[in-house]
Formats: structure tokens, sequence, C-alpha cells
């Protein structure tokens, strides 16, 4: 073992720099070239036990690398949510009703990550839980991908599916205080100089909770502050896509 351990050191940055050098591609890719807004309406549909239960639609607005707008449902209820980098504001009936210090790591995953030096990507992953020594080629969906977090077979850790020809992310692995979520990226579509995804299933233990279709896409259109200012949710709601 000891004969072992100095080959073992000389190795170790080369499978750290190999299993992160897709992260490097898709920087050095779209760093610069990103679509810097977002926004679209979605027809959001939960299920329960295997069967539909609800449909709402949704508006989203997204502007990287942090602010991310959901108005949920019928916009004349005031419900949604709005993400200002670790804070999160959620309103009932046009209020405020709670707010809270999480986040939501698609943001990042799906674009804010191209706004920021890269060195500070893997550091972020590692921070949300992804080990970064992990990683293995697959296909999903008779593609070749790139899966950064886990070993092969590992199918519970925290990990991302990256298309290893178009670079972007397909599938999302992450353990949950209660539960697992496995979320599915399909239908990716060219947007500007990147890309999106348009029909998204989210699994909770296995289990499908719900699909998001994605419509009337926009891109690098501006988008005002006061969408994303949760002092002025209800004067901005009307904001049209």
């Amino acid at each position: 073992m000891k004969r072992l351990a100095p080959l073992f050191f000389l190795l170790a940055p080369l499978m750290i720099h190999a299993q992160s050098g897709i992260l490097k591609k898709m920087h050095d890719t779209y760093a610069g070239k990103w679509h810097k807004t977002f926004s679209f309406q979605q027809e959001t549909k939960f299920y329960r036990n295997d069967s539909l239960v609800r449909t709402e639609t949704w508006n989203e607005f997204l502007r990287f690398p942090y602010e991310l707008r959901i108005d949920m449902g019928d916009r004349e209820k005031g419900a949604g949510v709005i993400y200002k980098k670790d804070s999160t504001y959620r309103f009932q009936g046009g209020k405020i009703r709670s707010v809270g210090t999480d986040h939501n790591p698609f943001l990042f995953l799906i674009g804010g990550m191209y706004m920021m030096p890269y060195d500070s990507i893997p550091a972020y992953l590692k921070r949300q839980g992804y080990d970064m020594e992990k990683s293995h080629q697959a296909v999903w969906k008779g593609r070749p991908v790139t899966v950064v977090g886990a070993l092969a077979g590992d199918t519970l850790s925290n990990q991302l599916w990256i298309d290893n020809q178009d670079l972007y992310l397909v599938r999302m692995i992450e353990k949950l205080p209660q539960s697992q979520l496995d979320v599915h990226m399909t239908e990716q579509v060219k947007i500007g100089k990147g890309w999106t995804e348009t029909f998204v299933l989210i699994y909770t233990n296995g289990k499908l909770r719900q699909t998001e279709k994605y419509h009337r896409l926009s891109a690098d259109v501006a988008l005002p502050d006061a969408v994303f200012d949760p002092a002025m949710y209800i004067e901005s709601y009307k904001y049209p896509l």
C-alpha cells in the first residue's frame, strides 16, 4: 500500500480535472453568450398516486444569475414567489406570506453559472452537496452524458447529468431532508446562443409529482427591476409575457 500511495496522490489532481472538465467546457462554451433574461408561460400539472389532480398556469421571469419570479395559478389571486440571491419571498393574496433564506438551485444550473467566474462553480456545487471527485459516463435517452457527483450505479447521491454534445443539463438528482428529488429536463430547444428545456418531469421518491410544459418563450428581453422587487409585487403583477 505504501508503494501505491505516491501514485494515488500524483493521479488525484488528474482525476479531479477530468471529472470537472465537462463543467469547464460548458462554461467556456456559453459564458458571455447565454441569455441574461428568460421568461415563459408554463402549464403545471400536479400528480398524486400516479393520477393527475390539478393543472395550473404559471408565469415565470428569470434574470440571471440571482433573480427568479414565479406567478402561480390565477394571476388575480396574487400567489407566487420571488427568489433573490439567498432570500425567498412567498406571496398569497398579493401580500408577503413568508420570507426565507433558501434558494432555487435551478437558477444557477440553467444559466446563472454562465454569469460567474468558472472557479466559483465547483466550490458552489460542493457546498450544495455534490462530490466533485466523482463522475462517470452514461447514456440518457439515447445520448451520451457525463454524470457529475456520482460513480456508475449510484442513483442516491446528488448528481448532475449533462449532455456531452450540446452541454446542457438533462437530469438532476438531489437529496432532500425527507425525500429524494429526481428532475428530468427534456425537449430542449435552441434559444439565442443557449438552450432551454421545454418539458420538465419532477419525481419525488420515484413517484411523478409534477410536470412543466413551457410556452411563449422569450430571451434577452429587458425585465424591469420592479418585476423582482418584493415591495412592488402587486404593481408589477400584470407585467406581460
